[in-house]
């Protein structure tokens, strides 16, 4: 009594937890309507049902897979919400698998005591325990399962619903032929023969679900796989490519926020490993990091950024900075004069590899010294002379800022006299002279007006404000500074500035327009005398 007694509540906990299982493995794929307790509540009621459902095998055994068919459609209706293709063919897989299962565990069982299904079934006691072998199965199955199989598989066949018809006819079709093989063979006396039939019939049985299973998602993930390989391999090529030419290159784990790994100019630095990565980022970006770029540093470095990007899906981001060097020259241009020779260009470029079953995140961030290629840029929109813009920089820049509808004034500048110092001076003291006006116009306007040589002794200036005060001040200051007299042991020559200005209009906002009345102007400044500045105006 004590073991039959026992035996009850084995099955009422393996069938509950089945239950449990079932519906929560079905719910990655399919939304419930139900919450948790209210699917404990359904399952452990569920679990006595089925175990009265069992009285029903000695009787039939159609009768009794009939049954367990008809309550797992009622389950599904009113448990599961969404797209009934979709629903009814997750929810008759595990049926399919319980029948099916049964069958072959009944047949083996048969072929091992010789007894027929009916005389195993009428035994409540071992009949109940096959069954529980059964769920037990399927238990471990539904958890292997549930680690391959994610819901997005299943959202691709919203698209596709072709595939899901054909897949629920061949669900009905097999549930029909394993009702009927149970009915057929309930009375039949035992036989080796057909007991190896059935098992042979419901494994190729099973084979042809998977096949169908296949056919509806194996698809989508063995391409996902395929996907997800060729993106290790190329994230793999991409991170040993940067490596070959990192300066610097860190392993950081974002969980313990320490340094995992530090490799500078190919030597492993020892003492960085195991500290904190805020203790090494915090001194760097206190006395290395350009203050300009000081802001974008810290957000760009931080953890907290790296764990938004890993939030976001994003697995790489690469950004600029510039960063204090030894050397006391690194550009040759007069424009990159004051503090900013101390500093070269530097880019980081962060990856971040994020395990989503373990929560566990390492970040690489790689470091390249990228001078080389700022210079190559500035090389090709820059004078090499003066390190202003040159001529087809300054009217693009002009041109892009113009066309975003934005105010400003140009100034055109010709130097008076230069061409008396190349002569009678020679050309490297006229090479100097072109640097010092270079450098002094820097001085005079903002760091974002747009300056730039466009001839010899030419040079354009576009201030980005039309306020008449500013304009005249700037105007005055550049006639100011331009006044230079050189001398030589025999000779002195004086040079200055005759400057046509032109503002941004309604009837004058292109290059061309402002351009054209701006070299009028100095045209004026030219026959007033020179050593003058014109604002153009109709008037004038």
């Amino acid at each position: 009594m004590n073991n039959e007694y026992t035996l009850i509540i084995l099955f009422h906990l393996i069938f509950f937890t089945y239950n449990v299982c079932k519906l929560s493995f079905l719910g990655k794929f399919i939304s419930l309507r139900w919450d948790t307790k209210s699917i404990y509540i359904l399952s452990f009621i569920y679990s006595f049902l089925m175990y009265q459902i069992g009285k029903f095998a000695p009787i039939s055994i159609a009768l009794f897979y009939s049954i367990i068919i008809v309550l797992i459609f009622i389950e599904t209706t009113i448990i599961f919400d969404g797209n009934k293709l979709l629903k009814y063919s997750l929810g008759f897989i595990m049926p399919l698998h319980v029948i099916s299962g049964s069958l072959i565990v009944l047949s083996i069982y048969s072929l091992a005591t010789k007894l027929s299904f009916m005389q195993i079934v009428g035994q409540y006691s071992i009949h109940t325990i096959l069954r529980f072998i059964v769920y037990a199965t399927l238990i471990v199955c539904m958890l292997l399962v549930g680690k391959i199989v994610q819901n997005k598989y299943f959202d691709h066949l919203m698209e596709e619903q072709y595939r899901l018809k054909v897949f629920v006819a061949l669900e009905t079709m097999m549930i029909i032929q394993v009702i009927i093989l149970g009915g057929m063979f309930s009375y039949a006396p035992h036989n080796s023969l057909v007991m190896t039939g059935i098992i042979v019939i419901n494994l190729l049985s099973m084979g042809v679900l998977y096949c169908g299973v296949f056919i509806t998602i194996g698809i989508e993930i063995i391409n996902d796989y395929k996907s997800k390989s060729v993106s290790k391999a190329s994230d793999s090529m991409y991170k040993n490519m940067l490596m070959q030419k990192a300066i610097h290159t860190i392993e950081i784990d974002c969980l313990t926020e320490t340094v995992v790994d530090f490799v500078s100019h190919g030597n492993r630095v020892d003492d960085y490993i195991g500290r904190y990565y805020s203790q090494i980022s915090h001194n760097l970006l206190r006395y290395d990091i350009h203050p300009e770029d000081k802001e974008l540093y810290k957000t760009r470095h931080s953890l907290e950024y790296m764990r938004r990007c890993i939030h976001e899906g994003r697995k790489y981001y690469d950004y600029e900075y510039r960063l204090k060097t030894e050397q006391e020259e690194v550009f040759d241009y007069p424009i990159f004069t004051e503090p900013k020779n101390l500093y070269t260009w530097h880019k980081s470029y962060v990856m971040i590899e994020h395990d989503k079953k373990s929560e566990h995140s390492r970040a690489f961030i790689v470091v390249h010294n990228i001078q080389d290629e700022k210079n190559l840029v500035i090389s090709a929109t820059t004078d090499a002379l003066s390190g202003l813009y040159n001529k087809q920089t300054t009217n693009e820049l002009i041109s892009e800022h113009l066309n975003h509808g934005e105010v400003g004034s140009l100034f055109m500048i010709d130097i008076d006299n230069f061409k008396a110092i190349n002569d009678n001076m020679g050309h490297d003291v006229g090479d100097s002279v072109i640097k010092e006006v270079a450098t002094k116009l820097t001085h005079i306007f903002d760091s974002t007006d747009i300056v730039g040589r466009v001839g010899g002794d030419e040079f354009i200036v576009f201030a980005k404000t039309i306020d008449p005060e500013i304009i005249k001040a700037r105007a005055i200051k550049v006639g100011q500074m331009m006044h230079t007299t050189y001398y030589t042991d025999t000779m002195q020559i004086t040079i200055s500035a005759s400057v046509g200005i032109c503002q941004v209009s309604p009837n004058c906002n292109s290059f061309a327009d402002l351009y054209k009345s701006a070299d009028n102007a100095l045209y004026h400044s030219k026959r007033s005398g020179k050593n003058t500045y014109t604002i153009h105006s109709r008037s004038a």
